[in-house]
């Protein structure tokens, strides 16, 4: 199937409907067989590989609903395209990314074999480690107040950073935490409700006060993971239907409202939204912008020359402790290719993008498509052990912190996998040294 779509692929003739098709396809058909292999829809392979389709093909999949596909494209400005060959030509190489990335997960995904379940009964926090856990909560929600206001007196391209590397490091923590606690308690409702709560409480802030909705959704989808496959929840398929539905719901409608209106001073209400609005066109529109990371690299390094992975390097180097310090402007300069972007095209705000990243590196070399190819063997491990069932308590959190890392790439940059990583690391080391206190 996937040779199939290649072959149409390139053979297109320079059509955007064929092109669309091709790729709508790829993710139903392939995505299909995953589902099919593994026997799950909500697995963790599946979650970020509809999220590249969305972020990287929305505007792709709306031209389909325009009476001329290719006018529709053209509209975009930070395309930076006055001919539609170049879109087409752009769209069809993250296509044929997007389709070596479902065929991995074809080759590499395995059936569900449920292990059986390490005993977890003795696993409790102590009221001393439940004390300093919403002492660092509440320090965390400290730090988003303050984003919320920078955000609210400057806009959210200017105003949605952490104040320093402690506080991201702080909201890190508490969100590797959080996972901790709703995984030890996904059997005890009481417990697991209230952590939930507090998941909840933080995920609303984030996403209508700051604005940041990308962090905020990741979290979303790995709580609904842990609810559909761990917690007590997941016996009730009636509930878990239900609980499916109203998460997707809520994303189709919230997400493109809060895009509508973060950072300005909008009166507009939710009501006025939806119907002045079509939040599917809404939703693809916004999160398909996503592209725009890929045209804008793809102009910075036809003018410059890639990294040669040179940069995704530079940024590994930041997970050995004082990492700064020992290696200098080798990551400070390397951090993040929005910023790059953002300079080189003097704008704010630019996020980032799992493509766009390994463009940035590669170029168009046979290293591109060996890097997709590397990712989504990675993501396809992560997603067969976590599918699996227990593993222990740290090898688990460690691994949701992967698919957290994993599913923030997907719009954002590799230092976000490495940053989690570590500080979940970290996060492990303490509990298992402090073990018997905590």
């Amino acid at each position: 199937t996937a040779l199939l779509l290649l072959f149409i692929l390139y053979i297109n003739p320079e059509s955007v409907i064929v092109l669309s098709i091709v790729n709508l396809g790829s993710l139903l058909l392939l995505g299909n067989s995953v589902r099919l292999i593994q026997g799950k829809l909500l697995s963790p392979f599946l979650l970020i590989a509809a999220s590249l389709y969305v972020f990287h093909s929305g505007h792709l999949w709306l031209s389909l609903l325009n009476v001329d596909p290719a006018s529709f494209l053209l509209s975009f400005d930070w395309y930076k395209a006055s001919n539609i060959h170049y879109i087409i030509e752009t769209y069809t190489g993250i296509t044929s990314l997007l389709i070596i990335f479902m065929t991995v997960g074809v080759l590499t995904i395995k059936p569900i074999v449920p292990e059986n379940e390490t005993d977890i009964t003795n696993y409790y926090v102590t009221n001393y480690f439940k004390f300093g856990f919403i002492v660092l909560y509440l320090l965390a929600f400290y730090f988003e107040a303050g984003r919320a206001i920078n955000v609210s007196n400057s806009g959210y391209g200017d105003g949605y950073h952490y104040s320093s590397s402690i506080a991201q490091y702080i909201v890190f923590s508490v969100e590797v935490l959080l996972l901790m606690l709703l995984y030890i308690y996904r059997k005890n409702p009481k417990q697991f409700k209230f952590y939930l709560f507090l998941d909840f409480a933080k995920i609303f802030f984030v996403m209508f006060f700051v604005g940041n909705r990308g962090t905020s959704v990741i979290n979303l989808l790995i709580i609904l993971f842990i609810i559909t496959n761990y917690s007590y929840l997941a016996y009730d398929q009636r509930k878990l239907k239900r609980i499916i539905l109203s998460v997707f719901a809520f994303l189709l409608v919230a997400l493109p409202f809060i895009s509508a209106t973060r950072g300005e001073r909008s009166n507009m209400g939710i009501t006025e939204f939806v119907n002045t609005s079509s939040p599917i066109e809404s939703f693809l529109e916004e999160f398909g912008g996503t592209v725009y990371n890929v045209f804008l690299t793809q102009d910075y390094i036809s003018a410059i020359g890639s990294a040669h992975g040179l940069q995704i390097l530079g940024t590994t180097l930041s997970i050995f402790p004082g990492s700064t310090m020992l290696f200098g402007d080798i990551i400070t300069k390397n951090v993040s290719i929005g910023s790059m972007l953002n300079i080189y095209n003097n704008r704010q705000g630019l996020g980032g993008s799992m493509i766009a990243q390994l463009y940035f590196n590669f170029g168009e070399s046979f290293f591109l498509y060996i890097s997709i190819a590397i990712v989504a063997l990675v993501v396809s491990l992560i997603s067969n052990k976590l599918m699996k069932g227990n593993m222990g308590l740290y090898k688990t959190i460690l691994l949701l912190s992967l698919f957290s890392g994993f599913m923030t790439f997907v719009k954002s940059e590799w230092y976000d996998v490495v940053t989690e990583v570590k500080v979940c690391a970290y996060l492990i080391i303490l509990l298992y040294t402090f073990r018997s206190q905590l």
